[in-house]
């Protein structure tokens, strides 16, 4: 059994080294999102049938859809998608790339 002596200097030293880790990259995000202000990002779980819905009735002109997931969420999407295609006047793309773990 291996019994490692920690001192709380070690403690504190991780502690002020994720502090900074996560200051780093919380400064990043917002970086990211200065830089790219054409995006709008959005943080939590996506509410997909939401999503689409109101991205697919606020187009203006052909939409594509990528999807990247776990076979439920692209299932999910790709119906979701082929639901709502008939709200939407214009041409609709969807690309899909299955992940499996």
């Amino acid at each position: 059994m291996i019994n490692p002596n920690l001192s709380p200097t070690d403690s504190e030293s991780n502690e002020k080294e994720t502090s900074d880790n996560e200051k780093s990259l919380s400064m990043s995000i917002d970086e990211l999102k200065e830089a790219f202000d054409f995006i709008e990002f959005r943080t939590g779980r996506v509410d997909i049938d939401q999503l689409l819905t109101e991205e697919l009735q606020d187009t203006t002109g052909t939409v594509s859809i990528g999807v990247c997931g776990n076979p439920n969420m692209v299932d999910h999407v790709r119906y979701a998608v082929a639901e709502r295609l008939d709200a939407c006047p214009y041409r609709v793309d969807y690309f899909e790339e299955l992940q499996a773990w």
